[in-house]
């Protein structure tokens, strides 16, 4: 009862936007694809709940809105960003302001997407569709609504999904430990080997640290967010057990770039590829591909970058140069055209992956390419839909 009453806290009662977009377009006849999508997901949110909750719920949800939260965004969001819009695009405040209004007050969608997205970019018909992040997970919970315990598992619990994917012959991180909430003892972590630590079932980073060896000062280095520098092994290992006492954890070597991509991407950190893929008529395929740089000094922050899908070549991005800084900028524009090494291997591991999950719409996968070939991190069921229609701001074609 009290986790319950936690969950409906956290996730309803504290949350300062919709669950879902509520739309006036939705009564309108003769609406595209997306916008009867939009109304599904609406619908069928908070399904595991009755039908009366769901009624409390939207109720509470939408009153707030509408009376308080969106009016303070629209104010909030135009104050810090409308100069920045109008001195690069000329478009006046006073459009901006109304642009923004619409958004929350017709859409029940959060105004700062109308610069995330680039909206003015489009007429006010085409706003849905885009797909927006307020909406996860009930999104994909729509698109895939009968999703089978056994997909369930493997895509929440990383440990036995990287032994499945084994199992079936694809290449993934072996567990060099799997710790159950248990003390990880100094020979686990000190080995002379670079490891990088995540809990069991997480994502986004949330959690992970990466230990690295270094063999010419035989030292170790910790990296994570709020981690401090210069710390010995035994803060290292307090640091580690403290979390791992609380959660799953897992325990894998470190992995590392290609060489293509370190020489290219001047960066020693592990770059990721996030590949989705969808079922078309049964069968999975590759819709859009995006390559993750990490931020200088920082652990969890990373520059995406757009991948053409037939030859894994970069992509320039110019229409993202406005709200990036010009190192940002700068990178994109030296990676343009430079063609990923093994990009048929990566395509071919991602899709053959989602083979032995047809009963998931849509996946969102994580791989690295490394000096053993390409291998297969993560799948994720609850995808970031931001990123992947930040390039050239064109709505995800998954529907």
């Amino acid at each position: 009862m009290i986790g319950n009453w936690q969950k409906i806290h956290q996730r309803i009662i504290k949350r300062q936007v919709p669950h879902a977009i509520l739309s006036w377009r939705y009564l309108l006849p003769k609406q595209n694809r997306m916008v009867h999508l939009h109304r599904k997901t609406f619908l069928s949110a908070w399904a595991d709940y009755p039908r009366i909750l769901w009624c409390l719920i939207a109720l509470y949800s939408y009153t707030t809105w509408y009376l308080y939260y969106a009016w303070r965004q629209v104010y909030l969001t135009w104050k810090n960003r409308s100069k920045v819009l109008f001195n690069e695009q000329g478009i006046s405040p006073w459009q901006q302001l109304k642009s923004l209004a619409a958004l929350a007050l017709l859409h029940s969608i959060p105004p700062h997407f109308y610069y995330q997205y680039q909206l003015h970019r489009f007429s006010e018909r085409e706003w849905l569709n885009f797909i927006y992040t307020h909406e996860l997970p009930h999104w994909h919970h729509m698109m895939s609504p009968n999703i089978c315990a056994r997909s369930q598992h493997l895509m929440s619990h990383k440990h036995d999904f990287s032994l499945e994917m084994k199992r079936l012959g694809l290449p993934t991180i072996p567990s060099v430990i799997d710790v159950k909430r248990g003390r990880i003892t100094e020979q686990q972590l000190f080995n002379r080997q670079s490891l990088f630590l995540k809990p069991e079932c997480g994502s986004r980073k949330e959690g992970c640290y990466a230990l690295s060896y270094h063999a010419e000062t035989e030292q170790y280095h910790l990296y994570g967010n709020n981690v401090g520098e210069g710390l010995t092994q035994v803060q290292i290992q307090a640091i580690i057990g403290q979390v791992a006492s609380k959660q799953h954890y897992l325990i894998q070597p470190l992995l590392e770039n290609h060489s293509l991509i370190t020489d290219r991407c001047q960066c020693d950190e592990l770059v990721t590829l996030r590949l989705i893929t969808k079922l078309n008529e049964g069968k999975p395929k590759l819709v859009s591909a995006l390559l993750e740089v990490p931020v200088m000094a920082s652990f969890n922050r990373t520059i995406p970058i757009g991948i053409e899908l037939e030859k894994g070549t970069l992509l320039d991005m110019p229409e993202q140069y406005l709200y990036l800084d010009k190192n940002a900028q700068q990178l994109i524009k030296s990676l343009a055209n430079f063609n990923l090494p093994l990009w048929p291997d990566v395509v071919s591991i991602a899709e053959k992956a989602h083979c032995h999950f047809t009963d998931i719409n849509s996946i969102g996968w994580d791989l690295a390419i490394t000096p053993l070939g390409v291998k297969l991190i993560e799948g994720n069921i609850n995808w970031g839909v931001a990123p992947h229609q930040l390039i050239g701001y064109i709505p995800l074609s998954i529907n």
